[in-house]
C-alpha cells in the first residue's frame, strides 16, 4: 500500500511530530544527550546527528516515502525466515533437537533454605538466584534505603575478595553475578556457562556468606547513592511515579522510594547494613533457584556443601501483611519543572495482592483490553490522536494490596484532556462496553504474552523462586492459562467495578 498509494500529508505529519516528540523526550537528562553524543560519534562520526536527525525528518516529503518504499520493499530481495514447531508436545522437541526440559525438582536443605531445581538442555548455560524475604516494606522513613544500600555493598568484595578480584573472578569466565533489593525482596543472581557452574557458585556463595562491609567502601557507595537521590528527578517518569507512591500511600512503606531519602541514608551506618545481612540473607528465609543445563543432583550436592555452615536465623520475624489503602476521595498532587516538550502523568486505583487470585487474572484481562501496547482502548484512542507520547497500564501486585496504575508521557498542554479521555475508558469497561472479540483477544493475547515473557532460564527461575517465597508454591505459574480462560466477561466488568473508584493522580508538568 505504501508502495502505490501517496501517504496523506495528515499521516505523515503526524508521524514526523511522533518522531520528533520521541527524540526530544530521549534528550531529556544530562546522561540521555551524552549517550545521543556519543552514539551519533560512533556511528557517524558526527556528535550532534540526532538533532540532524530530526531536521532530516521533518523535511523528508510523501513523495520521498513512496520512492523509498519503492526502492526497498523489492519482492526479488526480500528474505523471510519463519521458526516454527516440527509437532506438538514435549516428545516432538526432544526428537527435534534432544532438547530436554524437566520439572522443577524441589529441596529443602538441611539448614532451613529451599533449592529449585530444573534442567533444561536447550543451551549449554544456567542461570542461579537467591531470593530473600525483605527490601522496601521491611524498612521505616528512618531507615529507608538500607536495603538496596545492603544488596549495594554485597558486591563491593568479599572477606577473601576485594571488588577487583571478584570482578576479574567473574569476568575471567564469561559470568554474571549481581545483587539488589525490590519491594519485597533481596536478591542474589548470577549466569554462567554450564563448565562453570562450581567456579560460579563458589563466587554467589561467597557474596552471601562473606560480604566484607569495609567502612572505605561503605563511605563510598553511601556517596555515590546520596548523588543518585539528588538527581532523582531528572527523569520525569520516576518522578511522576515518586509523586504518585507519596500521593497514593499516606501510610505504610510504599509511599517511599526504594533509594531511600537524603536524610535516612545520611543516618545509615556500617554496622545497620551489617545487621540488615544478618536479620534477613539466612537459609531459613531464602529459594535458592538453578535452572539451565545441569546435573540436578550434582547441583544439590555442590550447594549443599556450598551452604553447610549457613546458619539459620531463629528469630527472624517478618512485618505482617500492610493494611490495603483505602480512599474515600479522588486525591491528586503536581510537581513543576523547566522541560517544557513533555509532562508525564500517573493514575492510580488501590488495588490487590498475589493472593487475590481471582481479581488479579480478570484484572489482567481487563488491562489487556484497556492499555496493551498496540491495540487497546488507551493506546487506539490517545497515540491515535497525537495527545500522548506513551501510554500504557499495569497491575502491580506483591505481597501487600498494591495498585492498578495507568502512566502517560504528552504534550503539557493535552494533560487535562488526556486525563479526562483515561477516565472515560474507565468508565465503558465498568459499563461493559467491550465486544465478545475484544474480550476474547484479550485473553489470548495475555496467555501468549505470557509464553514469550518467561522465556529463557533467568525468567523462568525468578518466576519459580518468587512465587515460592510468596507462599504460592514454585509451579504456581504453571496454571496461568487456566486461571486466564476461566475469567468470563463478567468477572471483568465486576472487577472494574470493584476497583475503579477513587484514584490518586500525580502530575510532573512545566512551570517555574
Amino acid at each position: 500500500r505504501v508502495k502505490k498509494k501517496k501517504v496523506s500529508r495528515a499521516e505523515l505529519n503526524r508521524v514526523k511530530a511522533q518522531v520528533a516528540a520521541q527524540f526530544a523526550y530521549q534528550s531529556e537528562n544530562i546522561e540521555d544527550q551524552v549517550d545521543s553524543m556519543v552514539r551519533g560519534e560512533m556511528t557517524t562520526g558526527d556528535p550532534d546527528f540526532d538533532s540532524r536527525y530530526v531536521s532530516g525528518i521533518r523535511a523528508v516529503t510523501a513523495k520521498q516515502v513512496t520512492a523509498v518504499a519503492r526502492k526497498y520493499f523489492d519482492p526479488t530481495k526480500l528474505c523471510e525466515v519463519v521458526v516454527k514447531p516440527e509437532g506438538a508436545g514435549k516428545e516432538a522437541a526432544v526428537a527435534a533437537g534432544d532438547v530436554k526440559q524437566d520439572e522443577v525438582r524441589k529441596v529443602k536443605l538441611p539448614n532451613g533454605a529451599t533449592l529449585l531445581l530444573m534442567r533444561n538442555t536447550a543451551a549449554p548455560i544456567f542461570a542461579m538466584q537467591a531470593y530473600f524475604l525483605g527490601g522496601l516494606r521491611t524498612e521505616t522513613p528512618e531507615n529507608n534505603g538500607i536495603s538496596s544500600l545492603t544488596a549495594a555493598m554485597m558486591m563491593q568484595g568479599t572477606k577473601s575478595r576485594s571488588k577487583k578480584k571478584l570482578d576479574e573472578a567473574i569476568e575471567s569466565i564469561g559470568a554474571g553475578l549481581s545483587a539488589d533489593s525490590g519491594n519485597y525482596t533481596l536478591y542474589v543472581r548470577s549466569t554462567g556457562l554450564a563448565s562453570d557452574f562450581n567456579k560460579v557458585l563458589e563466587l554467589f556463595a561467597d557474596v552471601i556468606l562473606n560480604p566484607a562491609f569495609t567502612e572505605k567502601d561503605f563511605q563510598r557507595e553511601r556517596g555515590q547513592r546520596l548523588y543518585a537521590i539528588a538527581q532523582a528527578d531528572d527523569d520525569i517518569r520516576a518522578q511522576a511515579r515518586r509523586l504518585l507512591a507519596r500521593t497514593l500511600y499516606k501510610t505504610g512503606p510504599y509511599g517511599m522510594d526504594r533509594i531511600g531519602t537524603e536524610k535516612s541514608v545520611k543516618a545509615l551506618t556500617r554496622a545497620d547494613l551489617i545487621a540488615c545481612h544478618r536479620k534477613f540473607a539466612v537459609p531459613n528465609n531464602m529459594v535458592i533457584a538453578v535452572f539451565g543445563d545441569i546435573d540436578p543432583d550434582a547441583v544439590e550436592k555442590s550447594i549443599g556443601k556450598a551452604f553447610a555452615k549457613f546458619k539459620p536465623n531463629r528469630s527472624l520475624k517478618l512485618p505482617p501483611a500492610a493494611q490495603a489503602q483505602k480512599l474515600e476521595k479522588d486525591v491528586a498532587a503536581k510537581a513543576l519543572r523547566k522541560q517544557e516538550r513533555a509532562a508525564a502523568v500517573c493514575m492510580a486505583w488501590p488495588g490487590m495482592s498475589v493472593a487475590d487470585s481471582k481479581d488479579r487474572y480478570s484484572m489482567e484481562v481487563l488491562d489487556s483490553i484497556l492499555a496493551r501496547v498496540p491495540g487497546g482502548w488507551l493506546h487506539s484512542d490517545l497515540r491515535g490522536n497525537q495527545l500522548v507520547y506513551v501510554v500504557y497500564g499495569y497491575n502491580m501486585v506483591g505481597l501487600d494490596a498494591r495498585h492498578y496504575e495507568i502512566f502517560a508521557m504528552v504534550r503539557p498542554e493535552k494533560v487535562d484532556e488526556t486525563i479526562k479521555r483515561i477516565e472515560g475508558h474507565v468508565e465503558r469497561l465498568k459499563r461493559g462496553e467491550f465486544t465478545e472479540d475484544e474480550f476474547e483477544t484479550a485473553r489470548a493475547l495475555c496467555i501468549s504474552n505470557r509464553i514469550l515473557d518467561r522465556r529463557g532460564n533467568m525468567k523462568l527461575s525468578t518466576q519459580a523462586a518468587l512465587d515460592e517465597i510468596y507462599g504460592l508454591g514454585y509451579d504456581y505459574g504453571k496454571q496461568y492459562g487456566e486461571r486466564v480462560n476461566a475469567v468470563t466477561r463478567e468477572d471483568v466488568i465486576t472487577v472494574a467495578r470493584k476497583y475503579f473508584k477513587h484514584k490518586a493522580t500525580a502530575i510532573v508538568t512545566h512551570g517555574e
